[in-house]
């Protein structure tokens, strides 16, 4: 008996095993929920090479079909790949393309139905793969885009044409999903593809009223969207009137806790607080060749929001770069531009937005970057350029077009602002780009009655400028009727002692007695190429400005070059033009002020120069050719178009200079220019009738007289 019921089992079981078929891959549409999925070449050989095949398989129950695949290989060029897809057709959403060893492993549908399309070339081929096929569950209620709302916790959702077809022109759906209990509701894409400028929004709420999540675009896949402060996520959807695409497919679950976000770089808007922002690769792969997308991050609950980068590697041809601006979109100031494995370290915003531009060109690429997202302090509150007073010690201040426009023309506008304490006021400038012959300037005081600390034009930052005698700075800015620009930016603190003032050449005006000069590259850097500035220093007191220049290098191919006028503007005297290491030394104006005008030619820069500022003592008297008799030791002596501008024609003068004492007066000449035919006469006495001493014309400095 007991031999009798073991040989039924084994009859039994061989039975069942032969009703299992097997299935090649092919061209063609099978019903079944049982078997096992090979490729062309069955369980034994390889596949064939030159294949192009589409195979379905439709559960024969109605319940949803599942393929567990055992072994998996593909020749390892890439050129060899299998696509699955969601549906009874390739039109259906793409559940991923596998190549290599890159198994599937377990894939099973929403629906009913799964297809395979199998590609191979004309090179060698590989062992392929088996595949367990099986069924089980009811398939996945399928929620299309349309104006209702839903109570679920399970199912599909697409757009409005479904898994197997496009979206139309012109659309706008509002669509509400309820879990239905207090957990939060959540969706899972497995498939995005939005035509440009169609865009698919997600509310955390009951209506589009409701706080935004995102706004999605493009082709990548959105991260897992959930509920935050209920159980209801409203969707709407708009589509423009020109092209359409496949639309997507996510799935339907609850839960009472929040899903881990991973934000991928892609082109949209997030609201979050929290996840981790990786570059388009994702967490594990290489960044994507080709790509030119732009994200903007605004914090959920309205603070600044911070990205706190843990790597960052991209590659290393400069040629692959991300840019982070400061607010909404890439018209606000610019944060900075990150290549190679220059980290952004920590990036938090001054509102309540970041925006970031990723460019990656056709060659090689690295691991990308993967960066921390939170949300930290309230925002800075924003001052644009009007008219009025504001006593804060905490703000940005801004042209009157705001950070994320241009100021207007035409513009004369005066606005103070003051610490409320004893403490100093400070701006720090992080963004400058005024037209030319605009300009900004600042004074040290509640108005432009107040003495100057400078005036700044043009697209270098300005160092950093706090009050000096007081509590209060003035600015006053003056846009002219032809062209605009992006304006400035500065944080507004506070502080009890001046910060360092630190000068890196460019053009406008300073007025200083302390700090220090470099050339437009900073004290690190080397100077700019193809750049022509004029900067005019005057000191703060009234007295001479000095500059002590601890190095100078320029490039030494002749063509750049530092000029030093002994003035407030380049019609002054030349003082002297400095090449390659021909350092200045100590230079110190006879007047109040000095004047740096500098080139740089297209070829190499080098690092410049460095000098340190200071002011000494009174400046001497100036005695324009006149006629009359002056009694001095210590003055300055010029033609009567005084230092900057030319003598007159058809003029006839006779000065005469004493010590006043028993010493002899000398003249000491540092320029020198009379057009031919004018002569300059000096007499050994008091009148023409003295003995003349020389006569001189031309170029050339006389000797000291």
């Amino acid at each position: 008996m007991k031999s009798f019921v073991l040989l039924f089992v084994a009859i039994f079981l061989f039975s069942l095993s032969s009703l299992a078929q097997d299935y090649n891959m092919s061209t063609t549409t099978v019903s079944t929920c049982s078997g096992v999925f090979y490729d062309n070449g069955g369980s034994a050989a390889n596949y064939s090479n030159s294949q192009s095949l589409t195979m379905t398989f439709n559960s024969d129950n109605g319940q949803r079909l599942s393929f567990n695949f055992q072994s998996f290989s593909l020749y390892s060029d890439s050129y060899d790949y299998m696509q699955i897809f969601d549906g009874p057709s390739n039109s259906y959403p793409l559940i991923g393309t596998y190549s290599g060893t890159n198994s599937p492993g377990i894939i099973t549908s929403t629906g009913t139905a799964l297809t395979f399309y199998f590609y191979s070339n004309s090179s060698s081929a590989s062992s392929g793969w088996s595949a367990n096929i099986s069924c089980a569950g009811t398939p996945l209620t399928t929620y299309n885009m349309s104006n209702t709302s839903e109570n679920t916790c399970s199912g599909v959702f697409y757009d409005n044409a479904g898994a197997g077809a496009s979206y139309l022109n012109n659309e706008d759906y509002t669509m509400t999903f309820y879990s239905g209990t207090t957990d939060k509701i959540i969706f899972n894409f497995t498939h995005f593809a939005l035509a440009t400028d169609d865009t698919l929004f997600a509310y955390d709420g009951s209506s589009s009223s409701s706080p935004l999540i995102g706004a999605y675009t493009g082709t990548m896949l959105p991260e897992a969207v959930y509920s935050h402060n209920g159980n209801s996520i409203t969707w709407r959807f708009k589509s423009n009137s020109v092209n359409v695409a496949q639309g997507w497919k996510a799935l339907i679950t609850c839960s009472p806790t929040s899903p881990v976000l991973s934000f991928n770089m892609q082109d949209g808007i997030r609201y979050t607080c929290g996840g981790t922002f990786y570059d388009n690769g994702g967490s594990t792969a290489s960044y994507l060749n080709s790509t030119s997308k732009t994200q903007t991050f605004y914090s959920f609950d309205g603070n600044r929001i911070s990205f706190n980068f843990q790597s960052f590697s991209l590659y290393n041809d400069a040629y692959d770069y991300l840019k982070i601006y400061d607010g909404p979109s890439s018209s606000y100031p610019l944060l900075g531009t990150y290549y190679g494995t220059n980290s952004p370290g920590i990036i938090t915003s001054s509102g309540s937005s970041l925006t970031f531009y990723f460019y990656s060109n056709s060659t090689s690429s690295s691991s990308g970057w993967s960066a921390n997202i939170s949300c930290t302090t309230p925002i800075i509150p924003e001052y644009s350029m009007t008219s009025g007073s504001i006593t804060t010690c905490n703000a940005i201040f801004s042209d009157n077009g705001g950070q994320g426009g241009n100021y207007q023309n035409n513009e004369s506008r005066t606005m103070s602002f003051a610490s409320g304490t004893s403490d100093l006021i400070i701006a720090n400038f992080s963004h400058f780009d005024v037209y030319t012959e605009d300009t900004l300037f600042i004074f040290d005081g509640p108005n432009t009655s107040s003495p100057m600390i400078g005036a700044y034009t043009g697209d270098m930052l300005p160092e950093i400028v706090s009050s000096i005698t007081g509590n209060v700075l003035t600015f006053y800015f003056k846009s002219n009727t032809i062209n605009n620009s992006s304006g400035w930016r500065a944080f507004l603190s506070c502080a009890s002692t001046a910060p360092a003032h630190i000068f890196n050449n460019q053009d406008g005006i300073r007025y200083t007695c302390g700090g220090n000069f470099y050339d437009d590259g900073g004290s690190s850097g080397n100077y700019y190429n193809n750049e022509t500035r004029t900067m005019t220093f005057i000191s703060n007191n009234n007295n001479k400005i000095r500059f002590d220049f601890s190095a100078f290098s320029l490039y030494g191919d002749g063509y750049d070059y530092l000029e030093i006028y002994d003035g407030p503007n380049i019609s002054y005297p030349l003082i002297g033009k400095y090449l390659y290491t021909s350092n200045p030394g100590i230079i110190e104006s006879s007047g109040t002020s000095l004047t740096f005008h500098s080139y740089t030619s297209s070829s190499s820069s080098s690092s410049g120069w460095a000098a340190s500022i200071s002011c000494t003592t009174t400046p001497p008297t100036l005695y324009p050719m006149t006629s009359g008799t002056t009694t001095t030791c210590y003055g300055i002596f010029t033609d009567n178009g005084g230092l900057a501008a030319n003598y007159p024609n058809n003029e006839n003068r006779t000065m005469t200079f004493s010590s006043g004492s028993s010493d002899k007066i000398i003249f000491t000449f540092s320029h020198f220019d009379i057009e031919l035919g004018d002569t300059l006469f000096a007499y050994d006495g008091t009148s023409t009738a003295s003995p003349l001493i020389g006569a001189y014309t031309g170029y050339m400095l006389p000797e000291p007289i």
